[in-house]
């Protein structure tokens, strides 16, 4: 790794006066199908526990497997620097996605904005468990707001906050989770529709490739009509039909966003995939006219 090197910057703090702070170098440490084992990384990840210097970790096609997501977890419990995560066909399966998921609930700050789990056999349990954690991410409370919402989901106002210490559970600042290829089943896909109808912050979301069929795609399409964040929602190379076609041209009317649906590869006919076509073209002209766009 990379070694953490501080330097001293000068800035402006947030009441206008000039102040002085420690900065880290930004650094990607990509080893992108070297096939490291899963031991090896885990010595890696033990670094990863004191370096501040690593913000992406671009680890594709290796062997992290289960054990070396548990030593990446117990890192990222601690390290508030990494923001990406590329874990995609490293043999992760539902105890390393767990011990992932886990750790993200348990960290100090969640600092992950991109996940990607691609090609992993994680399973549904593992999914749901990695995704609510998502949902469940852990921020601290600030001083001087309005409205907050406790572990016990009771409403506070700004008075009571100021007492209250412990952390509060809130969506992720995630912005792009892939998690195609994963073997995805109902579990995973409700808390995946918990997540898009929760989150203020993800833009991108694949689930293609898991064999996904029309009663996943309509369990989706409720939190995605209210959802106002999410641009892209890929769902290729699954078993939808034209029957999800209802559903999901009804969410792209009603979406906020400019939502691009990604649905080659599926069983839709050529009427079915223009219906679709004609429902985000109609989703972006009404957002043109509006003046959003």
């Amino acid at each position: 790794l990379p070694p953490s090197t501080p330097v001293s910057v000068t800035y402006v703090d947030e009441g206008g006066m000039m102040a002085t702070g420690t900065q880290y170098s930004k650094e990607a440490h990509d080893i992108s199908d070297k096939g490291h084992s899963s031991r090896e990384l885990s010595g890696v990840c033990r670094q990863l526990e004191t370096n501040r210097s690593v913000t992406s970790l671009v680890w594709s096609g290796n062997v992290l497997g289960d054990e070396g997501c548990v030593a990446l977890g117990k890192a990222l419990t601690v390290n508030d620097s990494i923001t990406k995560l590329d874990l995609r066909n490293n043999e992760v399966g539902r105890q390393g996605c767990e011990a992932i998921a886990e750790s993200l609930k348990n960290a100090k700050f969640c600092t992950v904005r991109e996940l990607v789990l691609e090609g992993n056999p994680i399973g549904d349990d593992g999914l749901a468990a990695i995704v609510h954690a998502l949902y469940k991410t852990k921020v601290g409370l600030k001083m001087g707001m309005k409205r907050g919402i406790d572990e016990n989901g009771e409403r506070h106002d700004a008075l009571s906050l100021q007492a209250f210490t412990a952390f509060v559970q809130v969506p992720s600042v995630l912005t792009y989770l892939n998690i195609s290829n994963c073997v995805m089943g109902p579990l995973a896909v409700e808390a995946v529709s918990n997540l898009i109808r929760s989150s203020m912050s993800l833009t991108h979301l694949s689930m293609g490739w898991n064999a996904l069929h029309d009663e996943s795609a309509a369990a989706i399409s409720g939190p995605l009509a209210a959802n106002h964040v999410l641009h892209c929602l890929d769902l290729t190379g699954n078993c939808l039909t034209d029957a999800c076609i209802k559903p999901l041209t009804q969410a792209t009317t009603q979406n906020r966003t400019t939502l691009q649906l990604l649905l080659t590869g599926n069983q839709l006919t050529e009427p079915g995939m223009q219906e679709v076509d004609n429902a985000m073209l109609a989703n972006q002209k009404r957002r043109y006219n509006a003046g959003v766009i």
